[in-house]
């Protein structure tokens, strides 16, 4: 496609697509000005013990020079959530614990790598005892779909260091054996209260925990080995919180039900990675990050694409109002997304007519917001959060259709090939059709078609390997050409209305014009690149 940017405004080449990926750090300051976030990613693995007995000898642990003792620490943590523990339920776990070397407010959610979950503080006096922080409100308001967050659990826990230093004197990691003792459920005692206010913990445990400083995953593991060998066994739980509350109900994920080289399993997870993607995009949605908005329509994209393509994996009584409610939230996003678009678009053409940018930039970003409030109203309401509980419930409860237990090889070798043909059909129909909205509506169709092939092939990578990969890959690019081209089509019927808004107020219409006959021509430019990139795709679909 450098032919392509050579000629026409850069934006126009970056802005119609991006992958489905992780979501850029917020960057907004989550205290409401008093302090900023610190974010990082933990890197830790928990083993049940007995009492209060010796850590195992670390120190035949490959590249561990020294195991020196630290300071202990006493911790005091009261962990906040709704009635129903919506928050646990996702992995999610948010606290104000004081004493330690990073005493205050701590947010932590699932990551994508093993052992790891994304952990973002604030200060102590970001919130007071039992009023959560704003700026962590907003980062797990659709996990917890609107419900009050309080305090769930009280955690005392007296900890003894071990750090496992490198040849060089660097700590690779901190080895902690924690004695916890749970208080349940009269929490509303907060951190400020003294010891001997609280009484008698409901129950104690003691555990040992690993976790990662300088080192990498390999020493996990060596760590581990030494820690079996003395007779200890790694912890089910992945927090202090889901031991503390264990037995509360927390579901397992049923889509292990299948055997794991089933088509059924295969789309389950898929679904769970956009359902994750969707839900950490809607805080930036919140606070207006860039590009989040069309994150989270990219999500609410693929989620709708997976239900089609696999029509009977799924019950599709159950995937047609999932279908729906998506839709609909797509096009909630998509009213905020399409300003931001257009208004990027013609910002960037009509640099070569500066009497009319301004103008231009004042309609879009004026629509934007606008789009914007609308949306973010809408993330509150009670038609998004159900539409939220129904994909949790589809993953974790998944209403099996008829075609859930067949290989995931063989389906979805004809799923990429079915998707593939579609698109096929769609660029002939587009091609041959006459100049005008009837070739526009054609090249649109398209673009949708292609985009559904890429999405197929997405989910099939994990299964099908480098075909499937690479043929996502030439389908993306399929779809960011005509994503262009639609750009232009849509970016001219809004000159059209800006023009007629010029002349109603009596201003010379002649720049509007010439932006049109520009976008016009290179409307017709990206047809003329599909033909080369439509052919990559064609030898990729070969080797699915």
């Amino acid at each position: 496609m450098a032919g392509f940017s050579a000629r026409v405004p850069s934006c126009c080449n970056i802005v119609p697509i991006n992958d489905c990926g992780p979501l850029p750090g917020l960057r907004w300051n989550m205290a409401q000005g008093t302090s900023e976030s610190t974010e990082h990613l933990e890197r830790e693995r928990k083993y049940d013990a007995a009492g209060d007995s010796d850590l195992p000898d670390l120190s035949g642990v490959r590249r561990v020079a020294e195991v020196r003792p630290a300071d202990p620490q006493d911790l005091d943590a009261v962990y906040y959530d709704t009635a129903d523990l919506r928050l646990l339920r996702q992995g999610v776990t948010l606290r104000r614990r004081t004493g330690g070397g990073d005493a205050g407010w701590h947010l932590k959610v699932p990551a994508s790598e093993d052992d790891a979950r994304t952990e973002i503080q604030l200060p102590l006096e970001a919130g007071e005892p039992g009023s959560v922080p704003a700026g962590l409100e907003i980062r797990v308001r659709a996990r917890a779909r609107g419900g009050e967050l309080a305090p769930v659990a009280r955690l005392r826990t007296h900890r003894r260091r071990h750090l496992l230093l490198g040849s060089h004197g660097q700590t690779l990691a901190e080895v902690a054996q924690d004695r916890v003792d749970v208080h349940l459920p009269s929490v509303e005692s907060t951190q400020t209260a003294k010891s001997t206010e609280i009484g008698q913990p409901d129950h104690t445990w003691t555990e040992i925990e690993v976790e990662l400083v300088d080192g990498g995953p390999a020493l996990l593991d060596a760590v581990e080995k030494q820690i079996l060998e003395a007779g200890l066994s790694r912890s089910a739980d992945t927090s202090k919180l889901a031991r503390a509350l264990r037995g509360a109900g927390l579901p397992a994920h049923a889509a292990d039900q299948l055997p794991s080289g089933t088509i059924g399993t295969a789309v389950v997870n898929r679904l769970r990675q956009q359902i994750d993607l969707l839900v950490s995009c809607d805080p930036a949605v919140r606070a207006d990050e860039p590009d989040s908005v069309h994150q989270m329509r990219v999500a609410v994209r693929c989620l709708r694409s997976v239900l089609k393509s696999f029509p009977k994996v799924l019950d599709t009584e159950r995937t047609d109002f999932l279908q729906q409610e998506l839709k609909w939230l797509g096009e909630v996003l998509g009213r905020a997304r399409d300003n931001e678009v257009i208004g990027m678009v013609l910002d960037a053409w009509s640099a070569t007519q500066p009497d009319i940018r301004e103008q231009i930039k004042t309609w879009f970003d004026d629509g934007y917001r606008a789009a914007w409030h609308e949306a973010v109203a809408q993330l509150d309401s009670v038609r998004y959060f159900g539409l939220l509980d129904a994909l949790d419930n589809a993953v974790t409860d998944p209403p099996w259709g008829p075609g859930a237990k067949r290989r995931a090889t063989t389906a979805l070798h004809k799923a990429v090939r079915r998707e593939y043909q579609r698109t096929d059909a769609r660029i002939a129909v587009a091609r041959a059709a006459p100049l005008g909205p009837e070739r526009d509506t054609g090249w649109h169709e398209a673009r949708k078609a292609a985009k559904r092939a890429r999405y197929a092939g997405e989910t099939a990578t994990p299964v099908l390997g480098e075909p499937a990969r690479l043929f996502a890959k030439r389908m993306k690019q399929v779809q960011q050409v005509l994503g262009i081209r639609q750009d232009t089509v849509i970016a001219r019927q809004s000159l059209i209305a800006l023009a007629a808004q010029a002349a109603g107020n009596g201003q010379d219409t002649f720049g509007f014009a010439a932006l049109h006959g520009d976008l016009a021509a290179a409307a017709a430019q990206a047809e003329g690149l599909l033909a080369a990139e439509w052919r990559r795709a064609r030898r990729a679909a070969r080797t699915v």
